[in-house]
């Protein structure tokens, strides 16, 4: 994969928890209940910065779209973002982070097309 998304879980006392894309997923590793952001890198270059505050839970998934008919044609999305709810109300906030480097902000989820779903959720963020 071309695509090499590192991230930093940062805590509330200000401690840092790298995580780099060639090792197995540590996102159940994060400390939710002290964490007030993630850095994203792509490659070593720090490009976005998601806060969680308040009653926001994080959510962050790597996606990719495979070509059944061409194994070497793929698709990849990095996807960040929080949801919570207020008064039985749900809302999100997603971002799509590209391997160009663009990123999208999207706000909910976008169940027409499968890369840009809600994903299946962990408990920890519901």
């Amino acid at each position: 994969m071309d695509f090499e998304i590192n991230w930093k879980a940062i805590y509330k006392n200000k401690t840092k928890k790298q995580h780099n894309s060639k090792e197995k997923s540590k996102y159940t590793d994060i400390d939710r209940q002290d964490l007030e952001a993630i850095e994203v890198y792509l490659k070593d270059e720090l490009i976005f910065t998601q806060k969680i505050n308040g009653n926001k839970r994080l959510i962050m998934r790597y996606r990719v779209k495979q070509n059944m008919m061409d194994q070497n044609d793929s698709s990849y999305v990095f996807m960040i973002g929080w949801q919570k709810t207020d008064n039985g109300k749900n809302t999100q906030e997603i971002n799509y982070i590209y391997p160009n480097g663009i990123i999208e902000t999207a706000g909910k989820w976008n169940n027409s097309k499968a890369m840009y779903s809600k994903p299946t959720l962990r408990v920890e963020e519901k």
